[in-house]
């Protein structure tokens, strides 16, 4: 569009601004141009007055009309969609927001005049729907994208503006002192340029305070935010409705409880006078009002201001009866309504305790509106496309599973009723695995979702493409003097290719009904199905650990038995010890503290060894007897080894390592994620390559030649490969496994990364000997050290994100490197780690370590665990017989479990099976005739003779 239309189209809009303040509408589908932007001039100043009705019906009749007219390109049509997608987010109708923001943002760009700050304010809007959406990397990518045509148009106001949605991700994930660092660049931009508008980046750096501790500053820029409003603004401003909410909860929490009251209730008018009962910033006040009279020891009162918020919140739900919930229909915002149910059923449990445990009823409805969150939350969970917009919602809403659980849990001790103890498992179940499971189903719906290759091919491109961005960023940003011109042209590429993939995904959703179906349905098996795949000689142990700060429930610990025919749970009695006797185990297991191998940490670690089997084991050992125990972890629990704790209390005078009582000495022990993932228990076998059954990497680190990655003598990359030794035992350990299996061994220079993703799902079993780099910041940039051989695609840092999207076909891989099981437990998730990269990938089963490995102990291992897995053991019997040979074959000192113990098995336990090619059996049988025609005419030979 040139300059000259453009400036008539804003002659329009300042002529009927005017003319509208006398004229009424009186036909909304008058075809004309001028309609148009009447519509949307009136459109945007309902919508600034927070008039939502009106906005709606003007915003949609100036689409409606232009697109009568045949101008779906148009400025007009492009400044519509945006503003309805404003209307959409004010109202938390996300998923249509971003529809909106993305048509017109793919309008202003094919526009001939393309207006820029129009596409940098579309940008920043398209970062706060993903910043809601708890998708604070994609956030981030659109604010920056904002942020870098705002400063080419040197534009300070929206610069402050973006820096403080910049600062807002960084708060919201929990990154205070980053967040601190944004929110002072914008203040000070926001006073230089005298911005009317500076409360808002004030207030924030209130909230920020107040998370740091700092009070006296938190205090300070609240009355500075609440001043600046009712100075510019007066005192029945909407905005200063926010910024007394958010110091009603700053004086909560600092127990300044009367003024928090008096506050609250001063937002809670202005909300209502300005916007209604009827709205997400109504039913937030009202939240927080519940959970004040919580928090103060009222849960009942606290029960009417959580039912307020759900009628607030709730599309044409207006019941007052704290029985009642809102149907599936009538929730409009699946975000806040899970927050409010959750809350509510936290506020019925407290009022069942308080009233000594008496009214049953209570507690039912307790479990009743845990259920329907639940269910909102694992329908919210599917809605997500990416990984980190769910685990930023488990994050916040991870105490409702595990509530929920030990409510139906007691229920079911209540009442004998068996469907209670089901619904506990199943809340445990969602708990450890409804990320895995969601992106399972996102994986099976792309293969079996009638995607057409072309497609596929391209979204797993964009994925590729934005993962390589990310590293990029990633790396250079580590660097002691990162290229900032790099930083901005690679973060552009990554806003280009995050944008194609989006539009890619809602086109899957819109057009493929099988996709949309396989990606939505529900992946939590019923007991009878789990019992089904587990073996005659298994038995599960599934553990749920509370938060333990969690206020309801942190002296109990859940415990699920699981066999063919036996399904048993109980709840343990455990306190603040537990934890320090878990924390104790874990830590006379590092390297630093063993080193030392003091009398008092050995003590220690006796005494909380003991003392936590006879909390997770002892109790439900009748049920072990001549079983193989696969143990379920969970959270805490998820840090140690089950095979050190301890069947009987010492000598503590006399403590010999390997005459102690180890669990190991009772039972093989392996791990799962969940039971819900686990595989039928028959047995599995892929087609191997005529190479071998196995592939072997062993990489060689030259400290004299890593110092250079890339051509950049100051990556971070580098600067941790030169710091590497040789694994000297390596090589020994990978001789002692090819005498055992047929095996293809990449050693050297052979051993990189592009060679081991070329052949790795080729192979029935993965053996990599080598170091491991552990993030524990960003667990999906750890990464395994392959040998320095760069190219453009690879360099030699097999990363946890690329293992993401890889497919092999390996029964078992074997990582056999420092801390590969090492990472952080995530709600829905388990622990995010290395070994869980090849779990995605499809490995059945991986071994991996806790710990860094001594170098002779790992090779020793190793070769027992192979030599009693060629005998076609289970993987558990195998680890066990490998670990007990170790111990008896020791010296005192080696006997230590810091020796033995770092190797755990994750996944399918059966033992390892391989079917031959039909080029093997070919060679063999014709081996086999071969021979015996040899033996045959050997025979015949000696008849002749003896015949002469």
């Amino acid at each position: 569009m040139s300059v000259r239309p453009m400036k008539k189209y804003l002659l329009y809009i300042i002529i009927f601004v005017v003319i509208s303040s006398f004229k009424g509408i009186d036909n909304l589908h008058e075809k004309d141009t001028v309609s148009c932007f009447r519509f949307l001039t009136l459109g945007i100043r309902a919508l600034k007055e927070s008039d939502f009705e009106n906005a709606e019906k003007f915003l949609k009749s100036s689409i409606e009309q232009n697109s009568l007219l045949n101008e779906s390109d148009s400025l007009a049509m492009a400044e519509a969609l945006s503003n309805y997608g404003v209307l959409c987010k004010k109202m938390y109708n996300l998923s249509d927001a971003a529809k909106y923001y993305e048509y017109a943002l793919k309008i202003f760009n094919k526009l001939k005049d393309r207006p820029v700050a129009r596409i940098g304010a579309v940008c920043s809007n398209l970062g706060n729907l993903y910043r809601m959406k708890y998708n604070f990397e994609k956030a981030e990518i659109y604010y920056k994208q904002a942020l870098q045509i705002f400063i080419e148009k040197n534009d300070s106001s929206n610069i402050g503006k973006v820096l403080n949605n910049i600062g807002l991700t960084y708060f919201e994930s929990g990154n205070f002192k980053r967040a601190e660092e944004l929110f002072i660049q914008s203040f000070a931009i926001k006073t230089k340029i005298k911005d009317e508008l500076w409360y808002n980046t004030c207030q924030n750096l209130a909230r920020t305070y107040s998370q740091l501790e700092r009070n006296e500053k938190a205090e300070y820029y609240y009355n500075k935010a609440i001043q600046n409003l009712e100075e510019n603004f007066g005192t029945q401003n909407i905005d200063l409705a926010h910024v007394f909410l958010n110091y009603g909860i700053f004086c909560e929490n600092t127990k300044q409880n009367e003024k928090a009251l008096h506050l609250f209730n001063e937002s809670l008018k202005l909300f209502v006078d300005k916007l209604g009962n009827k709205n997400t910033f109504t039913a937030n006040c009202l939240l927080n009002i519940g959970d004040y009279y919580c928090d103060t020891d009222n849960p009942e009162k606290g029960l009417i201001y959580y039912q307020k918020a759900l009628i607030s919140v709730g599309s044409d739900f207006s019941d007052e009866n704290i029985k009642k919930n809102p149907n599936d229909k009538q929730c409009t915002d699946d975000i806040k309504m899970l927050e409010i149910l959750s809350k509510k059923a936290d506020a019925l449990y407290s009022f069942y305790r308080k009233n000594t445990e008496s009214d049953t009823n209570l507690l039912v409805l307790s479990n009743q509106t845990y259920q329907i969150a639940s269910e909102l939350l694992e329908k919210t969970n599917q809605n997500y496309y990416d990984k980190q917009s769910r685990r930023e919602l488990l994050k916040i809403e991870k105490n409702t599973l595990t509530n929920a659980a030990f409510v139906a849990y007691k229920l079911y001790k209540k009442t004998n009723n068996p469907h209670y103890e089901t619904a506990a498992f199943r809340y445990s179940e969602m708990s450890k695995t409804m990320i895995i499971s969601a992106s399972l189903a996102d994986g099976e719906a792309m293969k079996f979702g009638g995607i057409p290759d072309s497609l596929l091919y391209m979204e797993t491109n964009l994925q590729r493409k934005k993962e390589l961005y990310k590293n990029i960023l990633y790396a250079e940003r580590q660097k002691t003097a990162p290229d900032i011109q790099k930083i901005e042209k690679t973060e552009a590429k990554l806003y280009t290719a995050t944008r194609a993939s989006d539009k890619l995904l809602l086109h899957f959703e819109k057009y493929y009904k099988k996709y949309y179906e396989l990606k939505h349905q529900s992946r939590f098996p019923k007991i009878e199905e789990i019992q089904k795949r587990i073996a005659d000689s298994e038995i599960l142990v599934e553990y749920m650990l509370p938060d333990s700060k969690n206020r309801l429930y942190n002296n109990q610990l859940l415990v699920f038995i699981i066999s063919k025919n036996i399904f048993y749970t109980q709840s343990i009695q455990i306190d603040s010890l537990f934890f320090i006797n878990i924390s104790r185990i874990h830590n006379s297991l590092m390297p630093e503290i063993f080193k030392k191998n003091s009398k008092i940490s050995t003590l220690n670690y006796t005494k909380a060894a003991f003392a936590v089997y006879q909390k997770t084991i002892q109790p439900f050992e009748k049920y072990f007897i001549g079983k193989q125990v696969v143990i379920i972890q969970d959270k805490e629990l998820s840090g140690i080894p089950f095979e050190v704790l301890l069947t009987q209390m010492c000598d503590s005078d006399r403590i010999e390592f390997k005459s102690l009582d180890y669990l190991i000495k009772k039972y093989a022990i392996s791990y799962d994620y969940s039971a819900s993932l686990r595989k039928s228990a028959a047995n599995h076998s892929v087609q191997i390559s005529e190479s071998g059954n196995l592939l072997a990497c062993v990489p060689t680190y030259d400290n004299e030649k890593t110092e250079k990655i890339g051509n950049n003598t100051k990556s971070f990359l580098g600067r941790n490969r030169s710091k590497l030794h040789e694994i000297k035992a390596a090589e020994t350990e990978v001789d002692n496994i090819s005498d055992i299996y047929t095996s293809t061994v990449l050693s050297g220079k052979n051993a990189s990364e592009t060679t081991f993703k070329n052949k790795a799902s080729n192979f029935a079993i993965l053996h990599l000997a080598m170091h491991a780099l552990v993030d524990e910041q960003n667990p999906m940039y750890s990464k395994l050290v392959f040998s320095n051989q760069t190219d453009t695609i690879d360099d030699g840092f097999l990363n946890t994100y690329e293992l993401y999207n890889m497919k092999l076909n390996a029964q078992l891989a074997v990582l056999s490197a420092c801390n590969t099981g090492f990472g952080e437990s995530l709600p829905g998730e388990g622990v995010v780690s290395l070994a869980q990269g090849f779990k995605y990938a499809g490995v059945e089963s991986i071994v991996m370590t806790l710990w860094s490995v001594e170098d002779k102990s790992s090779a020793d291992l190793m070769s027992l665990f192979y030599k009693y897995l060629s005998q076609k053991m289970p993987k558990g019997i195998a680890m066990q017989r490998a670990k007990l040979d170790f111990i008896k074959n020791s010296d005192p000192l080696k006997s230590h479990p810091y020796f033995w113990a770092a190797y755990m098995n994750i996944g399918d336990n059966s033992p390892v099976f391989m079917k031959k090619s039909i080029e093997n059996y070919f060679f063999y049988v014709l081996g086999a005739a071969v021979l015996f025609l040899i033996i045959l005419f050997s025979v015949y030979r000696k008849i002749l003779v003896h015949q002469f």
